[in-house]
């Protein structure tokens, strides 16, 4: 075995690549960075901190003569309102957003074939933030960043586990912010 010319280097390197390695195979069960809001330009806002951006937060809004406790119902309330409305009316009824899950996919067939989920969801985060004061400030405060939904499961809507998704909703927030 050949000698080692500089041991604690040698440590060094190793235990840095024994950390990244950590982290790489933890990133499949870690939704956003540990106590990292911010990073590098961008915003990862899957996260309590910034939880506000994500159509799951208990921020009601406004809409369609309806009033929503968060933008996920309005979002799939917005799938049914035409075809199926009385599955309309049972998403609005649902207590959290996740009850939702159960109710969508028992009634995927009903759903409106026209349904424009981008249009939508840019409608429903524009409703949001005109009515919640707080969205307006992170949106503002965080002006230069890229905004990421840091969700490791989704990657239409965010960045997925690979961070090599559409993040759509992180993109719908910056062209809003714009507006501002």
């Amino acid at each position: 075995m050949a000698s080692i010319q500089n041991p604690c280097r040698f440590i060094k390197i190793h235990m840095i690549k024994i950390v990244q390695f950590i982290k790489k195979k933890l990133c499949k069960f870690v939704h956003k960075p540990e106590g990292v809001y911010t990073e590098g330009g961008y915003l990862y806002f899957y996260n309590p901190k910034f939880n506000i951006l994500d159509p799951f937060a208990p921020t009601q809004i406004k809409l369609w003569g309806k009033d929503f406790p968060t933008a996920e119902h309005a979002y799939q309330y917005k799938k049914f309102e035409t075809g199926a409305p009385s599955v309309a009316d049972e998403i609005l009824r649902c207590k959290n957003p996740w009850q939702i899950r159960s109710v969508v996919s028992k009634n995927k067939s009903k759903m409106d074939p026209n349904f424009d989920k981008v249009k939508v969801m840019t409608e429903v985060f524009r409703t949001k933030m005109l009515q919640h004061k707080e969205v307006q400030e992170i949106l503002v405060q965080f002006e230069e960043y890229k905004l990421l939904e840091n969700s490791a499961t989704d990657t239409f809507w965010g960045i997925g586990q690979k961070h090599n998704g559409k993040n759509m909703t992180g993109k719908i927030w910056m062209i809003l912010r714009d507006e501002l």
